[in-house]
């Protein structure tokens, strides 16, 4: 058959169809996701940048897993956005963005312990402090959480209330992003150090 055809009604057929190398398709020979440029069920890798439009309603929903119960609501109530996180039927997180443009970041974090530490979500910097009781000799200790790369600054102030002679305490390196080493004297000394560092 060559030239326009006229239909009343539809046109369908069994099998795959090819007229000078244009495919046809029909409702019992479907073309796969990759033959046009979609993406299957089952999902797949987004390189570039991608848009969400919410077609009803006021909010985005983000399925985080399987459960329907464990997901992100993306939304905006009076000018301000909100970002709020649901698991097992709770709000764990609620997230306020002003009218204006930013970036979302990792939000601070710390543990306050006698021995703890501090992380800022935006520059990634960590502040960490603690309480140790020295014995004589040399000895190695782990900070709390390891320096993501470096520790740039150290501090340590013995406790004592001794008068006279301090008992020795000095580092026996710099500090590397795991901890420290000391050297204390003959005497056994109490310390508290700070160490900053990202």
């Amino acid at each position: 058959m060559s030239g326009n055809v006229d239909a009343t009604g539809h046109v369908s057929g069994n099998g795959l169809f090819e007229a000078n190398g244009i495919r046809v398709y029909s409702p019992v020979n479907k073309p796969k996701p990759d033959e046009i440029g979609a993406y299957p069920k089952t999902g797949g890798v987004v390189d570039g940048n991608v848009s969400a439009r919410v077609l009803t309603g006021n909010a985005l929903r983000i399925n985080i897993g399987s459960s329907l119960d464990d997901h992100l609501h993306v939304e905006i109530v009076d000018g301000v956005g909100r970002i709020m996180h649901k698991r097992n039927g709770e709000w764990l997180a609620d997230l306020k963005l002003p009218d204006r443009s930013g970036y979302l970041s990792m939000q601070n974090s710390a543990l306050k312990s006698r021995n703890g530490w501090w992380k800022c979500g935006d520059e990634g910097v960590v502040l960490q402090w603690g309480y140790s009781e020295f014995a004589a000799g040399e000895r190695y200790v782990e900070f709390e959480v390891p320096f993501p790369y470096e520790c740039r600054s150290f501090s340590a102030t013995p406790i004592t209330n001794e008068i006279g002679v301090l008992n020795l305490f000095r580092l026996k390196e710099y500090p590397n992003r795991h901890g420290f080493r000391y050297f204390v004297g003959a005497e056994a000394t109490n310390v508290v150090w700070s160490a900053i560092g990202y």
